[in-house]
């Protein structure tokens, strides 16, 4: 019954990170957060008795996790430089729209 249980959780854990991989790649970063927050009370918990699980699926599951956790951060690393590169686009786009009204008073006759 409890390695069952541990079971569970381990497929649980599995299912949510698979979850936040694809939703990282479809860019839901809203959902990414929300699934994360429901996972990391799991995984913290899953190894509060480490008697449950037996070392092979353990090792097994953090390799797993740590794969795709890596792959879900360079994702959002590369979306956070998109977004980066656009302000700054959109900042420009405001600094020469002001330069250009600036530029339009000054030439206004009195």
């Amino acid at each position: 019954m409890v390695q069952n249980a541990a079971s569970e959780r381990v497929e649980e854990i599995q299912r949510l990170t698979q979850a936040l991989s694809d939703h990282a790649y479809a860019g839901n970063w809203d959902d990414v957060a929300v699934i994360e927050a429901k996972r990391r009370p799991l995984l913290l918990n899953l190894f509060d008795d480490t008697s449950q699980l037996d070392v092979e699926t353990s090792r097994a599951l953090l390799k797993d996790v740590l794969s795709l956790d890596q792959q879900i951060m360079l994702l959002a690393q590369q979306r956070r430089d998109a977004l980066t590169q656009s302000l700054r686009q959109l900042g420009q786009a405001y600094s020469d729209q002001g330069i250009r009204l600036e530029c339009a008073l000054v030439d206004m006759p009195s």
